[in-house]
């Protein structure tokens, strides 16, 4: 048992066939390892409430968390000792993101809740800015929660206290 409240928000299948939920309050990343029937635990995510929002894989194996409350991305790398690290730039602020998926770009792109843009990680950029932003969100929030590529390539976020379901079009960077 976890004792606590808001331990964990969000779930992504790993390359290694493992679950990882991101750290919303707990301390840590829960990992789930459905074929040996185990939990385990990466330390390390620091304290404070509502940190991360979400999680998604990306094509370079490693999953990627959606700040909420956190002014930088987790980086959850199954295939390193150290095994999470934090990409800087997500900025201050109060449930700025909850939701994050992948586009058909290889981009990871986060929900906005009380943010004014959507949050663009771009995993494969090495040598440079690995977040960006498409503004005109707009204000207000609990905007959108949840976030999922359709068949079209584009992205879709669920309305939460928001009167219309927003569209994310990699190809343009646009919101519609």
């Amino acid at each position: 048992a976890y004792d606590g409240l808001y331990k964990w928000k969000g779930a992504a299948l790993g390359q290694d066939g493992r679950i990882y939920c991101a750290p919303h309050s707990a301390e840590s990343v829960l990992v789930v390892d459905p074929t040996e029937e185990l939990l385990l635990q990466l330390d390390g995510a620091g304290q404070g409430d509502y940190k991360w929002s979400g999680v998604a894989a990306a094509s370079d194996g490693r999953l990627y968390c959606a700040p909420c409350h956190a002014s930088a991305v987790l980086v959850i790398d199954p295939t390193s000792a150290a095994g999470l690290s934090l990409l800087e730039g997500a900025g201050d602020g109060e449930y700025k993101w909850s939701g994050i998926a992948a586009g058909p770009d290889g981009r990871l792109y986060c929900a906005p809740s009380r943010a004014d843009s959507v949050l663009v990680i771009d995993p494969s950029n090495e040598h440079g800015e690995h977040l960006s932003f498409i503004h005109g969100a707009g204000a207000g929030g609990s905007k959108w929660s949840g976030i999922a590529l359709g068949c079209d390539g584009r992205l879709y976020c669920s309305p939460s206290n928001s009167s219309f379901v927003l569209v994310i079009d990699p190809a343009s960077q646009t919101l519609g």
